[in-house]
């Protein structure tokens, strides 16, 4: 894949004379660089705004971490590919500690050595192997507690994760001499140098380990400030700081919708909290598929499913602006527009009875945009043969009225005759740009 999207940010750093390097896991930076996993990036602390400012003119979106960390989120797109892209800016002191919850932040001096003693590695500062492998080392010894040692033990497993593991070999292989860190003590680096003795034998017991985590937590309580005891990483992903809108995705049968709707979902859901809503008529889950069972085989009893289906489809509209409001990624399937009602699953209660199911529909908020899959009725048959022609016909027709009538709701026609691959990029591209417009 094209490393383009990321390389730009990056020369904008250097053009702007923004020291940055990318301070962990270079073992990996290749995948980074390509979207397959995070980049974690030291910026110096007086030129943070600076890189803001970088980042916000490339279109990339801002999410805060926990007010209690130093460190933001930055979720970038990579327009060739489809993949998202994400930072993990680090502005002042680098968070460490276990994964779900970092404990620790090393002082604002440590971050400055790390830049200082930077290098450049194919066109990407990166911290020198020296100082990575002193911070790997350093990591290891904060992650690790008497449960992680105890859980080794009685698991009979290697101490140090297989992920370390593999980042501490890689830069073993570097040829490092010493590994000392001038703005902590003598006390600190000699407790890394044994760490290091220690971890080369992949074979060493676990007691080895904990008279030098000890000192190294002894020593911690010196130079490191502890921030939050309990911090828990937020379930869900990541929801953006402000409101987002309603995506509809509406369509014929065999246009693909729901297949669509399902892979932004994951492809979403891989960093940002992303839910999608189905708003059809719940004639096969829970509560409603028994309803629609009974109502069938009673004579007269359909009104009953079908204001249920009103009440059912008004509340998810509900839950899914809420979410919207939160900062979440809503994606839906089946709205419920009025100009469609005609064509898909509206209003059909008769009589009395009628008044009110049309109030239940009207009370449907309106989505924030609509994405209309727009396919020829000839590829549709050839999709789904089993579809009466004048159905087709006449749904085909209500997608054709709702674009022409439509002056309110912001509206993308895709054509959904093209590969799936195709109609998901094209959807992507426009899903990250109305993000990046609120």
């Amino acid at each position: 894949m094209s490393k383009s999207a990321l390389y730009t940010v990056l020369e904008s750093l250097d053009t702007a004379g923004i020291r940055y390097c990318h301070w962990k896991s270079n073992e990996h930076l290749d995948a980074g660089l390509c979207g397959e996993t995070d980049i974690d990036m030291l910026v110096a602390h007086d030129q943070a705004s600076q890189c803001r400012e970088v980042l916000t003119s490339h279109g990339w979106l801002y999410d805060a971490a926990p007010p209690f960390t130093e460190m933001e989120h930055w979720m970038g797109f990579d327009t060739a590919s489809g993949r998202l892209l994400h930072i993990h800016l680090h502005t002042a002191g680098l968070p460490v500690g276990p994964s779900k919850r970092k404990i620790y932040t090393l002082p604002q001096s440590v971050s400055d050595w790390v830049l200082t003693q930077r290098v450049r590695t194919d066109g990407v500062w990166t911290a020198s192997p020296e100082t990575e492998l002193f911070m790997l080392i350093l990591r290891f010894a904060l992650k690790s507690g008497p449960r992680n040692l105890a859980g080794a033990y009685v698991r009979t497993r290697d101490v140090v994760p297989p992920n370390l593991r593999k980042e501490f070999q890689w830069l073993v292989a570097q040829d490092i001499d010493t590994l000392s860190c001038p703005v902590l003590s003598a006390g600190f680096s000699a407790c890394v140098q044994s760490l290091r003795v220690i971890m080369n034998d992949t074979s060493a017991p676990f007691y080895r380990y904990i008279p030098l985590l000890l000192r190294m937590r002894l020593l911690v309580l010196r130079y490191i400030t502890p921030y939050r005891i309990c911090a828990r990483r937020k379930k869900g992903g990541k929801t953006l700081q402000r409101p987002t809108p309603v995506f509809a995705f509406v369509g014929v049968d065999g246009s693909g919708k729901t297949t669509l709707v399902s892979e932004l979902r994951a492809w979403f859901g891989w960093k940002f909290n992303a839910q999608m809503f189905y708003l059809g008529t719940p004639k096969k889950c829970g509560f409603g598929g028994v309803l629609y069972k009974v109502t069938r085989k009673v004579p007269g009893s359909r009104w009953v499913f079908r204001l249920y289906a009103a009440l059912y489809r008004l509340a998810t509209a509900l839950r899914a602006r809420r979410a919207a409001h939160n900062g979440c990624i809503v994606l839906t399937d089946r709205y419920p527009t009025p100009l469609l009602w005609q064509v898909s699953d509206g209003p059909r209660a008769t009589g009395f009875l009628s008044s009110i199911e049309r109030t239940l529909y009207r009370a449907i908020p309106a989505p924030g945009r609509l994405v209309v899959l727009r396919v020829p009725e000839e590829i549709l048959r050839l999709r789904d043969s089993t579809v009466p022609t004048e159905t087709r016909i006449r749904k085909l027709n209500g997608i054709d009225a709702l674009i022409a009538a439509n002056t309110e709701i912001p509206l993308q026609v895709v054509d959904a005759s093209r590969s799936r691959e195709a109609v998901l990029l094209e959807c992507k591209q426009m899903l990250f740009e109305t993000l990046r417009g609120i």
